[in-house]
């Protein structure tokens, strides 16, 4: 088995260099048997692992904001969407699992949950195993040209205790709901699709910045999240189940994938354009014959906000996709569940659902049907009734339950 891997973000991350030193995923994909990764979904965000702060103002709204969440989480399941979309799909292995510390990152006392909230997030987007990185137990290696370095051993998982058997722990609950778990992360339908345009984000970091923050904006409304290339537009039918398309400040774009785009429109799908950049370039910087660009002119526009905002504006457009969910999550007052990460699917004739807190506190969620009756069920992982009126998440809290209808 051919297995590769490459850094969270070397592939369409947030460095700058990240996809302009030949790091093509979806060009190597066919080669390989495995997406080797080497994730980080660590208790604090790194700053040079989010997209859009990489050498701007924290006050800006391209700033990623990480005061909402418990976690680093937006990273991971980002990049596993978009990997799970590249053909021919190839399941996801993280050999290292940088969900605890890495290298000067050192949290000594990881709060409890942490271990649960990124595994069964990480596998909800298409994880298929991993390896915790690392148990350290030593004081080395050396040299390193700053002091600090050599404490390895400060903060470790190995030192940690109730984190390691959190980590294990969970490992074992997520084979026991196997079949749970792989129903959940390979639900067929991904209605809302981000444009991925390799000519732009090569030449302008933006498109890269556009994708992570409207994916941010559409990823708590409860359905899978995918994405089209333009190789993949390319392809017969390729949108065919897709009702929404949303093209992220893509400025160099080909001629091929702007007829695919046109196509889509015409046959029924929902394009809409996110960001600043107003023109549309092929793949060299020259402009498109006028005729080639005519039907973008009446796309909806929306610009940058913060993530919430941004989840409000979307949750109107995704009405149609979100109207056929079976089972509608929302906030105890009725918002729509930012913050909180949740999929449902039917597993041998019965319907189950996964919320997963990324949110920064506790949450209280409610689950109603599509008559708005409030739907009770049973929680898997803490062998409890659960009453759809009022569901408590704790911190970084995570429930599986059996909503059978």
């Amino acid at each position: 088995m051919v297995h590769l891997i490459r850094l969270d973000n070397y592939s369409l991350g947030p460095l700058d260099g990240a996809v302009t030193d030949g790091i093509d995923r979806e060009m190597l994909t066919p080669s390989a048997s495995l997406q080797g990764l080497d994730t980080r979904p660590l208790p604090v965000t790194e700053p040079r692992m989010a997209a859009g702060n990489m050498g701007r103002n924290p006050n800006e709204i391209l700033h990623y904001d990480e005061s909402p969440y418990g976690f680093h989480w937006l990273g991971q399941s980002f990049l596993y969407d978009y990997l799970t979309s590249l053909k021919p799909y190839r399941p996801i292995i993280d050999f290292e699992y940088h969900a605890f510390s890495i290298n000067t990152i050192r949290i000594p006392e990881i709060k409890q949950n942490h271990a649960s909230a990124s595994l069964w997030l990480a596998h909800l987007h298409g994880l298929v195993g991993n390896m915790a990185w690392y148990w350290q137990q030593r004081f080395g290696p050396y040299p390193f040209p700053h002091e600090h370095f050599k404490v390895w051993f400060y903060g470790s998982l190995s030192a940690q205790p109730r984190v390691a058997a959190e980590y294990f722990q969970t490992m074992l609950k997520l084979n026991t709901f196997s079949q749970e778990v792989e129903a959940l992360a390979s639900v067929d339908k991904k209605p809302v699709r981000l444009f991925v345009s390799k000519p732009s984000y090569i030449q302008n970091r933006s498109h890269i910045d556009a994708l992570h923050r409207v994916y941010e904006g559409v990823c708590f409304h409860g359905f899978r999240i995918g994405f089209l290339t333009e190789q993949e537009l390319a392809r017969v039918n390729s949108a065919r189940d897709c009702q929404l398309i949303i093209i992220p400040d893509a400025e160099f774009v080909s001629a091929e994938a702007l007829q695919a785009l046109e196509k889509a429109k015409k046959s029924g799908v929902q394009l809409v354009r996110f960001g600043t950049i107003k023109t549309t370039r092929d793949a060299h910087g020259l402009p498109h014959p006028p005729e080639l660009i005519e039907f973008l002119k009446d796309v909806p526009v929306i610009a940058y906000a913060d993530a919430h905002t941004l989840s409000n504006i979307f949750e109107k457009r995704l009405e149609p996709i979100t109207s056929d969910l079976k089972v509608v999550v929302t906030h105890a007052d009725g918002r729509n569940a930012f913050g909180v990460v949740h999929r449902q699917a039917v597993v041998n004739g019965k319907r189950v659902l996964l919320l997963v807190n990324v949110s920064d506190k506790p949450v209280e969620v409610r689950m109603r049907s599509q008559k708005s009756r409030f739907v009770d069920g049973f929680d898997l992982l803490n062998s409890e009734p659960i009453k759809g009126a009022g569901i408590t998440l704790p911190f970084q809290g995570v429930r599986l339950i059996d909503i059978s209808l």
